[in-house]
């Protein structure tokens, strides 16, 4: 996935909570970001809106997770808070107990049909 080899990186520290900004401009444009564990770590990765309110259901976005070789891990478009985008290692799945190495998180507009102006992701380790 040539996608994978241009993600920007995001700096982690264990037991990290940090927020990404980003936007999806222009229409049907996909972006990636790169994270890297030292160690074994479970990741909750989720868009959130800064004010707390919900997604807006006409804007839907998803996340899909990757692991180093490009083998999807996890994907999700509204099981979140107020209906954004959220995949959560803390209650199972491929997020939890992660080993060392890299990994991906893809962020798109679901239909790539509209312009996303901003959007926030947080990436909690745990």
């Amino acid at each position: 996935m040539t996608a994978l080899l241009t993600a920007n990186a995001i700096p982690l520290t264990n037991n990290f909570t940090t927020l990404v900004c980003g936007a999806i401009n222009p229409v049907g444009d996909d972006d990636y970001f790169r994270i890297t564990l030292g160690t074994p770590q479970t990741l909750i990765v989720e868009r959130i809106k800064a004010d707390g309110t919900a997604c807006d259901p006409a804007a839907p976005m998803s996340l899909t997770f990757f692991d180093a070789g490009g083998d999807m891990l996890a994907n999700d478009d509204h099981g979140g808070t107020g209906g954004c985008a959220s995949l959560d290692g803390l209650s199972g799945g491929p997020l939890q107990f992660l080993p060392p190495g890299d990994f991906y998180i893809r962020v798109k507009q679901t239909s790539d049909n509209i312009v996303i102006p901003a959007y926030t992701l947080r990436i909690t380790s745990r």
